[in-house]
């Protein structure tokens, strides 16, 4: 990608913010329309990043390409201003994008850059904003909800409709073994619902209100109670 574009023509070579806000918002398209091609785009931007942007020791990534000739120092930003750093928000791709496509060694990356910054998270907050929310979701876990079944846009929006923090939510008519929170979860008469935690499922079931609930005891089971 470019990152400038005028009058049909482009240039300058992307940066690392234009490639992670670029992820992120097909990320969040998918959550908006359910959509797996918008995922799996998500992916392979992911995979051009690691390639092109990773620092040598694979733990934080570069503010440009390693393609890119006309810089004299590829300079790592990891500080959160008036718009958050690179690194913070590649690292809430890597955490997400793990948990959709069961990529151990990518939330491994995304636990490496959190525990590299976590002392001065800690010591100043106000300046790693993306970077402490991470480490709340790191600590309290994802909240893990596979809708399936023929009504499962109408319960996925409904669901959307309460906020809940840490949450992976995936929705399909029926299975899915490309992506593991909807593998093995054959389309039923009726659309369910699943609550997981590292992909461990509880029963399923059929009603909104019981999602809540089972919710709610996870989150006072970690000490806090999250759904606002």
């Amino acid at each position: 990608m470019y990152h400038t574009y005028k009058n049909g023509i482009g240039k300058y070579p992307a940066f690392l913010d234009d490639y992670v806000y670029w992820i992120a918002t097909f990320i969040e398209l998918y959550t908006l329309t359910l959509k797996e091609t918008y995922l799996q785009t998500a992916h392979e931007y992911c995979k051009y990043v690691i390639e092109n942007f990773s620092d040598e020791e694979n733990v934080f990534f570069f503010f440009t390409n390693k393609g890119q000739k006309d810089v004299v120092v590829r300079k790592k930003e990891i500080y959160d201003g008036a718009t958050p750093s690179g690194n913070a928000i590649m690292a809430g791709n890597l955490y997400k994008l793990a948990f959709y496509f069961d990529k151990a060694d990518w939330r491994d990356r995304a636990d490496k850059m959190l525990e590299t910054v976590l002392s001065s998270v800690i010591k100043y907050p106000g300046s790693f904003g993306i970077w402490a929310s991470l480490v709340l979701q790191q600590k309290f876990g994802i909240n893990e909800v596979a809708v399936v079944g023929s009504n499962f846009v109408s319960v996925s929006n409904n669901i959307l409709l309460k906020f809940i923090p840490n949450m992976i939510m995936m929705s399909a008519e029926k299975e899915n073994n490309a992506f593991p929170l909807l593998a093995n979860k054959p389309k039923n008469d009726n659309t369910l619902i699943y609550f997981c935690r590292n992909y461990s499922c509880l029963n399923p079931f059929s009603n909104v209100n019981s999602l809540w609930e089972e919710i709610d005891v996870a989150n006072k089971k970690h000490g806090k109670n999250t759904i606002l």
